[in-house]
């Protein structure tokens, strides 16, 4: 398995680096994030992005992301999301990068 790489605010870098995750990017998002998806299968394979960074990046590249298989982007809230109502949901989150359903319907 690669490297995990997170793009985010400076409050979700440190929580990341903390938790052992030492490479991280906060300005120039979308330099790093084509960068990125042009290194496919490269060293990095998992990149943790906070949704305001996600949002921030032109609709083709923001798409080109969310598709990205390798490597893949999971998607993050961040400070500013975490007051807001979660529209999608963590189970729909969840089965969207996966590709599964943890829990069955009704739990």
């Amino acid at each position: 398995m690669g490297d995990i790489v997170v793009v985010g605010d400076a409050e979700t870098l440190t929580g990341f680096r903390l938790g052992g995750i030492p490479e991280g990017y906060d300005e120039n998002a979308k330099e790093e994030v084509k960068k990125l998806l042009e290194n496919k299968g490269g060293r990095v394979s998992v990149v943790i992005i906070t949704e305001g960074k996600l949002k921030s990046l032109p609709q083709r590249l923001r798409e080109r992301a969310e598709h990205s298989v390798q490597p893949v982007f999971i998607e993050v809230l961040d400070k500013a999301s975490l007051g807001k109502k979660d529209e999608e949901g963590l189970t729909l989150k969840i089965k969207k990068t996966l590709g599964i359903e943890l829990l069955p319907d009704g739990i």
